[in-house]
C-alpha cells in the first residue's frame, strides 16, 4: 500500500510541472498617456513683511495703564484694538463706522435732569479675531476697568458715567452720564476683548501683560518676545471693514542704538523707524542715501509729581523748596542722555536757585527719607529720579529712589508711602486735563491725579472742563496754572521722536505725509523692483 501511494503521486507531480513550465500569456499592459499629473502641491505665495524699528516696551500692552503706555503701545493699540471714534490729525473726532454705525446723544424729553445718555449701535459685522462678536460687554469692561484700577490714563470722563445698559443682542449700548461730558467722543477708544477676560475687570492690570489675546483691528498680535524686544503683528484676516491691511506681517523690533538702526536702514532690513533719538541719530540717518529723516515733538512730557498727602511734602513750602532745588535743564540732559536737541520743559526751564533754598523746609530725615519713585524700565524717568536724589543727598536732605511700575506707585501714593513720582503725562484732551485735577478716589489707589490735590476750586474746574463750560483751548492753561501755583507738577522734558523712512515702501512719498507713521501701516505698499524686500521671493 505504501508503494502504491508513492506511485499515485507521479501523475500529479507531472501535471504541476507542466503548469509551471508553460505559463499563460502575459497580462496586457496599457501604454501610458503623455499627460502626467503631479502630486506636488504648489509652493505657497510668500507673505509680505515689513520690519520696523520702535521704542521698547516698558511693561505690558494695555494703552489705558500709565505703567504700559508709550508710543509703541499706543501704535499697536491703534492697529489691533477697536475704537468708536478715531482722532484726526486736526484734533477732530471721526466716527469709526467699522465699529459702530451710529453714536448719538439721546434727547432728554423730560428736561428735568442734567444726566446725559449716549446710544451706540455696534456694527453687526464687528467681530474679534477669534470670531466672537463685538458687543456692549466690551464697553462695560473698559468702563469698569478705568474707574476701579489704580494708575489708569485719563479716567475723568469715565468716572462721569453712572451706568452702561446693553440691549439688542448686545449690539445696542446706552451710556448714561451723571453729568454732561462735552468730549464724550474720546471715550471707548481701544476696546478690549471682554469675552476672554474677567467681566468685572478685576484683571485690568494683568489682562494685556504679555500679549493682546484677540484683535478687532486690521492687525492682530502674533507673538511678543520681551527678551528679544520683538513683537510680530499678523494681518487680521477676520477684519470685516473697509481697506484691510496690505502687508501680511509687521515685525516691530526695539531700536537699541543709533549704529544698529543705521545698519538696518542701509541694508533695507528696516523700512521704517520711529524711536527716541540718540545724540547722533539725526546726523547719522541723514547721511544714508535715499533715506528721509525728521524729528518731531511727541505728545508726552516727563515731570515730577509731588504728593500733597506725603508726610514730607504735604506743605506748600516743602514742595516749592524741592522744585527750586531741581536744575531742570541739567536733569533733562541727564534723563535724555543728550546735550543737543533736548527740549526741556518751557514752563520750568530755569536753573535752580540753590543758594536761596532753605533745606530745613523739607522735613526729611534718616529715619524717613524723601522717597522719589519711578519705573525702572523707563530709562529716562529712572535716570531723572536718581539724579534728583543725588542732588538732594548732596544738599544734606536724605532721599532715596523707589523702583516700581506706575500701577504699584498709584496704590502706594494715598498711604503716603511715596513722596514724589517721576513719570510721563499725556494731557492732550479735555478729559485728560480734567483728570489731572479731579479729586481722586483713595480706596484702590490714585489714577489721573497722582498728586492727590483736591480742593473745591480744582473739583469745580474739572467739572467745567468736562461739561465744556471751559473750552479745550483754555483748559490746559487753567490746569497748568493751578498745578504750578500749588507746586505739585514740575515739568522736566518734552518727548522727542525721530522718524526715518527707507526705500522699501512705495508710500508715503514724503516723510511729512500722515502715512509716515506706524499707525498708517495698513495702507503701506512694498516696492516691487529687485533689490528691495521682495528680491528673495
Amino acid at each position: 500500500m505504501k508503494g502504491a501511494l508513492r506511485l499515485s503521486t507521479i501523475p500529479l507531480l507531472l501535471a504541476l510541472s507542466a503548469c509551471t513550465a508553460n505559463p499563460g500569456p502575459p497580462p496586457i499592459v496599457e501604454e501610458e498617456t503623455t499627460t502626467t499629473t503631479s502630486t506636488t502641491a504648489p509652493a505657497p505665495a510668500a507673505r509680505s513683511e515689513v520690519r520696523v524699528g520702535v521704542a521698547p516696551l516698558r511693561n505690558g500692552l494695555n494703552p489705558h495703564l500709565a505703567a504700559d503706555e508709550n508710543a509703541t503701545v499706543h501704535d499697536i493699540a491703534e492697529l489691533t484694538l477697536p475704537s468708536v471714534f478715531v482722532r484726526q490729525h486736526q484734533g477732530e473726532w471721526l466716527l469709526n463706522t467699522d465699529v459702530v454705525v451710529s453714536a448719538d446723544i439721546v434727547p432728554d424729553t423730560e428736561q428735568m435732569t442734567e444726566q446725559m445718555t449716549v446710544r451706540y449701535q455696534i456694527n453687526p459685522a464687528a467681530q474679534w479675531s477669534d470670531g466672537s462678536p463685538l458687543t456692549g460687554a466690551d464697553f462695560v469692561y473698559l468702563w469698569r476697568g478705568m474707574v476701579s484700577t489704580p494708575g489708569t490714563v485719563d479716567p475723568a470722563a469715565y468716572r462721569a458715567i453712572s451706568d452702561v445698559q446693553v440691549s439688542g443682542a448686545g449690539k445696542t449700548v446706552d451710556v448714561v452720564f451723571a453729568e454732561p461730558v462735552q468730549d464724550w467722543q474720546s471715550l471707548f477708544t481701544h476696546l478690549l476683548p471682554s469675552h476672554l477676560l474677567d467681566s468685572n475687570a478685576g484683571d485690568f492690570v494683568t489682562a494685556l501683560a504679555s500679549s493682546i489675546p484677540a484683535s478687532a483691528g486690521r492687525y492682530m498680535v502674533n507673538s511678543v518676545d520681551h527678551g528679544a524686544g520683538v513683537i510680530v503683528l499678523n494681518r487680521n484676516d477676520r477684519f470685516w471693514g473697509e481697506s484691510p491691511a496690505g502687508i501680511d506681517i509687521l515685525t516691530l523690533a526695539t531700536a537699541r542704538s543709533t549704529d544698529q538702526v543705521a545698519d538696518r536702514l542701509r541694508s533695507g532690513q528696516y523700512a521704517f523707524v520711529d524711536h527716541v533719538p540718540g545724540e547722533t541719530s539725526l546726523d547719522t540717518y541723514s547721511l544714508i542715501p535715499d533715506t528721509q529723516v525728521k524729528t518731531y515733538e511727541g505728545p508726552r512730557e516727563l515731570g515730577v509729581t509731588m504728593s500733597v498727602v506725603s508726610p514730607i511734602l504735604r506743605e506748600l513750602p516743602a514742595r516749592q523748596a524741592l522744585s527750586s532745588l531741581i536744575d531742570v535743564p541739567l536733569i533733562s540732559r541727564i534723563a535724555s542722555g543728550r546735550n543737543i536737541g533736548v527740549s526741556s520743559a518751557s514752563a520750568a526751564s530755569r536753573s535752580s536757585e540753590a543758594g536761596e533754598v532753605d533745606a530745613g523746609s523739607i522735613p526729611a530725615s534718616e529715619s524717613r527719607r524723601l522717597r522719589i519713585a519711578a519705573d525702572p524700565r523707563d530709562s529716562e524717568a529712572m535716570q531723572a529720579a536718581r539724579a534728583i536724589v543725588d542732588v538732594l543727598n548732596g544738599r544734606g536732605i536724605p532721599a532715596e529712589t523707589i523702583a516700581a511700575d506706575m500701577t504699584d506707585i498709584a496704590k502706594r501714593l494715598p498711604e503716603g508711602e511715596v513722596d514724589a513720582v517721576v513719570g510721563w503725562s499725556r494731557a492732550t484732551t479735555p478729559s485728560a486735563w480734567a483728570s489731572e485735577i479731579q479729586c481722586p478716589a483713595d480706596d484702590a489707589g490714585y489714577a489721573g491725579n497722582l498728586s492727590g490735590l483736591c480742593m473745591p476750586e480744582t473739583e469745580s474746574l474739572a467739572a467745567d472742563i468736562l461739561s465744556g463750560a471751559i473750552g479745550p483751548d483754555n483748559a490746559g492753561a487753567r490746569v497748568t496754572s493751578i498745578l504750578q501755583r500749588e507746586s505739585v507738577w514740575l515739568p522736566l522734558l518734552r518727548e522727542e521722536r525721530i522718524v526715518a523712512l527707507g526705500t522699501s515702501l512705495e508710500v508715503p512719498a514724503l516723510i511729512d505725509e500722515p502715512a509716515a507713521a506706524l499707525t498708517a501701516a495698513p495702507s503701506w505698499v512694498l516696492r516691487t523692483p529687485a533689490g528691495n524686500l521682495e528680491k528673495e521671493n
